[in-house]
């Protein structure tokens, strides 16, 4: 099934069954349908809701980074296991292709989220009056949000 299908079938999935996902709704999907299908109904339902819908329309628009500075929040042990990717590793190897800066924002390998939400927010004021570009990984985007 192409991604068009997929969509174009989570589209027509039945309102009322998904008025107001939740986490038992969503795996009982998952168990039935797939995760693919899931997905997508998710994603679609995410996009109806007029309070999600702004924000993701401003996240599709393309971002001109030539002269913004990239920082890159980690993912949970991003320092013990830095196999998994979420010390942001392929972010950076992607900036230095478009000749971007980037930082890594200092937070801790598995703290808190308002302790590295604090991290987040000092880092960016430290940066304030330049672009600033965020790239969440796993964990990180919880703290960023």
């Amino acid at each position: 099934m192409t991604d068009a299908e997929l969509l174009a079938r989570a589209a027509a999935w039945p309102e009322e069954t998904t008025a107001d996902p939740d986490a038992d709704w969503l795996m009982e999907l998952v168990q039935r349908e797939g995760l693919d299908l899931a997905t997508a109904v998710l994603y679609d339902r995410l996009w109806r809701r007029p309070a999600n819908a702004d924000f993701l329309r401003a996240a599709e628009q393309p971002v001109a980074i030539r002269d913004a500075l990239i920082g890159v929040v980690p993912g949970a042990f991003h320092r013990e296991h830095r196999n998994t990717g979420a010390d942001g590793a392929r972010a950076f190897a992607i900036a230095r292709e478009l000749r971007c800066d980037a930082e890594l924002i200092p937070t801790a390998s598995f703290g808190g989220v308002e302790q590295n939400a604090g991290v987040i927010l000092e880092w960016l004021h430290e940066h304030r009056g330049r672009r600033v570009a965020l790239i969440s990984l796993s964990k990180g985007s919880a703290e960023v949000q």
